[in-house]
Order: C-alpha cells, then sequence, then structure tokens
C-alpha cells in the first residue's frame, strides 16, 4: 500500500514537473521570438541604394488585417495560452497574391490562391476579402466569382478583374456587385491588366493570344486589338502585365524578356531588355510600372528583385533581392505605383504585399 502510494505521488511529481518544464520552454520561446522579431524589424534594408542617396524607402509590410487593425496587445499568459492550446485562425489574410492596383487609398489584390480579391482601405485601416463570392441567397453560402483571379484595376466607379481560366474579365461596382462579363468567345487567356482613366479604356494583356485587347470602360465595346506573335518589334511573345501612364503603354513581353512601349492606341514606340542572368538582363520579367519621373520598374521573379530603369531603358538602381527578410521577395509577381510615387510589389511567396515609397530626384 506504501509503495502504491509512493508511486503515485512520483507519477503526480512527475507530471507536475513535465508541465512546468513545457510552461518554462513556452516562455521561453515566446520571449525569444518577440525580441528576434523586434530586432528582425530593425535589422533589413530600408532604403535604395542607401540612405544617404535615397531614392526608393520602405513603408510598410501587409501580410493580414491584424496588422492594419491589431487586436488589444496580448500579454504573456495570453501568449503562452495561444501557443500551449493553439488558436483558431480566422485572419482575412494574403494566400499568393499576385496583381494588384490602387484607387483613391484603396489598394485592390487578385489572389488566385484564394480565388479572391482583396481591398484595403488606407483611410480605414481595414482589410477584407472584397471579391469572392456572389451574395445570392440560392447558392449556399453564394457562387464564387473567380477561378483565377490574375489582375485587378479600378476607376472611381468600377473594379476590373482578369481571370485566366474563366476566359473573361469580370466588371464590378466599387460596391462589389457584379456589372458585366467581358470577353466571351474572344479572350483565351488574360491576365494583365491597364486602365486608361482619362480615355476611359481598358487594356488587356491575351498571354495566350498574344494579343492586348482594348475596351470601352463605358459601354464596354471592343475599341481595337493589336499585336501577334513574333519578336519584332510591336509583335508579342507572352504578354504578361500591362501598365499605362500618361500617353503610353508598358507591356512585359515576358517570353521575349522585354518591355515594349506603345501610344494609346497601340502603335509601337519603343523597347528594351533581353534574356540574361546579370543586372539589368531578364529572366522571368513579371509586373511592370512607372512613377512620376518616367521610371520604369520591372519585377522579375526569378531574381526575386526589381528592376528599375530610365525611359531609355538603361537600369539605375535594383530595389530588393531574394529572401523573406523585409525588403526582400520570394517570386515576387505584380507591382503598382499610385499618384503619390507609393510603390506596391506583390511578394507572392512570403504571402504579403510590401510598400515603398519614391522620393523623387
Amino acid at each position: 500500500m506504501l509503495y502504491k502510494k509512493l508511486n503515485y505521488f512520483s507519477e503526480k511529481n512527475k507530471i507536475s514537473s513535465c508541465f512546468i518544464l513545457m510552461i518554462i520552454v513556452a516562455i521561453v520561446i515566446i520571449i525569444n521570438s518577440t525580441v528576434y522579431s523586434a530586432e528582425n524589424k530593425q535589422n533589413f534594408q530600408q532604403y535604395w541604394p542607401s540612405k544617404e542617396y535615397a531614392k526608393i524607402k520602405f513603408v510598410t509590410s501587409i501580410s493580414n488585417a491584424q496588422q492594419l487593425t491589431p487586436k488589444q496587445k496580448e500579454g504573456l499568459w495570453a501568449k503562452f495560452i495561444g501557443f500551449i492550446f493553439g488558436e483558431e485562425d480566422k485572419q482575412v489574410k494574403f494566400q499568393r497574391p499576385f496583381g494588384l492596383s490602387s484607387f483613391n487609398e484603396q489598394l485592390y489584390v487578385a489572389d488566385p490562391a484564394a480565388q479572391a480579391v482583396y481591398k484595403i482601405d488606407f483611410t480605414k485601416d481595414r482589410m477584407e476579402k472584397f471579391l469572392y463570392e456572389s451574395k445570392d441567397s440560392f447558392f449556399a453560402g453564394g457562387k464564387k466569382y473567380f477561378k483565377t483571379p490574375i489582375d485587378v484595376v479600378a476607376n472611381d466607379k468600377k473594379v476590373f478583374v482578369s481571370d485566366s481560366t474563366q476566359q473573361e474579365v469580370l466588371v464590378f461596382s466599387q460596391d462589389g456587385e457584379l456589372i458585366k462579363r467581358l470577353g466571351a468567345q474572344k479572350l483565351k487567356r488574360p491576365t494583365g491588366l491597364g486602365i486608361s482613366r482619362r480615355g476611359n479604356r481598358l487594356y488587356v494583356a491575351d498571354t495566350v493570344m498574344n494579343k492586348v485587347y482594348v475596351y470601352n470602360t463605358n459601354n464596354y465595346k471592343l475599341i481595337k486589338s493589336f499585336g501577334q506573335r513574333g519578336g519584332k518589334p510591336g509583335e508579342l511573345n507572352f504578354p504578361i502585365d500591362i501598365f499605362v501612364k500618361g500617353k503610353r503603354v508598358y507591356i512585359s513581353d515576358s517570353m521575349n524578356f522585354r518591355v515594349q512601349i506603345f501610344n494609346l492606341d497601340g502603335d509601337f514606340i519603343s523597347e528594351f531588355g533581353h534574356l540574361g542572368n546579370g543586372t539589368g538582363d531578364f529572366a522571368r520579367p513579371k509586373g511592370l510600372a512607372v512613377d512620376s519621373d518616367g521610371h520604369i520598374y520591372v519585377v522579375d521573379a526569378l531574381f526575386g528583385a526589381v528592376q528599375i530603369f530610365n525611359p531609355k531603358g538603361q537600369l539605375l538602381l535594383v530595389l530588393g533581392q531574394e529572401g523573406n527578410d523585409l525588403g526582400q521577395f520570394w517570386l515576387p509577381t505584380g507591382i503598382y505605383i499610385d499618384g503619390k510615387d507609393k510603390i506596391y510589389v506583390a511578394d507572392s511567396y512570403n504571402h504579403r504585399v510590401q510598400t515603398f515609397k519614391y522620393l523623387g530626384e
């Protein structure tokens, strides 16, 4: 009997010791992770090419809604409970952000892995899954709008989203109501979108057809198309992204490893770029954008960087490098520059959008 009691207390002490050890380990991990997080936020490149000669400045990185509207700061005990028992993940967060654009302090991000378009309202510090499924009560939970949303652009009234699998561009109101579907029996793989707000024109890159289709954003009629497969000036080989700035249309001509520049009517103006693995070359060009001084930013997914060129195609600066830290990229895709020279980069495999600021000449 005495042996059983001693054995009972021995087992009880073992359990207590294990539990205490778990608490100690959990606290150490939480403290270390907090310290690492604080250090990690400081030890990264924040200016390019350097702070003294800064042209580009890091602003922020957004992965989920909680970063914009954080909960009440958790104490050590709350963190411990979450660590031991786990915490249900109900966050609105990016999976594989791809194409993106902004309008009036609203950032729209197409995420093909989530089959959704997210909207970040910087005036309210709010992130939501904006376009995902219909509100039609006939469907249980609503019917999904997208299969593979690739890119998104917006004006003051509408939001346009390309879906490469559904072979169409979907048009929504600013309230998220589906208005129109474009490209039936015309588009084969719509990807990059560009918008000329003054000219009421939507430019759609069709990667398979090697063409750019131009639609009227008011009546949705097809105005024209330009391009054909080839490597000569004005010809295209898997065009993947479009950016419209002023009277110019910039196209990421991915399998020709170059950028081509056209006027608003699709007439060829100039080109630059070639295949290579050196600085200033292109290996896997994706999104592109243009700042207020006419500098052309080209995302290269294979390099994990954004290369910046002058209007003549001469390399000026490289933003970022491959990696997981702030200011680094892992298979980046889309890029957008707004009227205030804020630079948004879809850092796809790091599940985030990073924001930078062009500081001017």
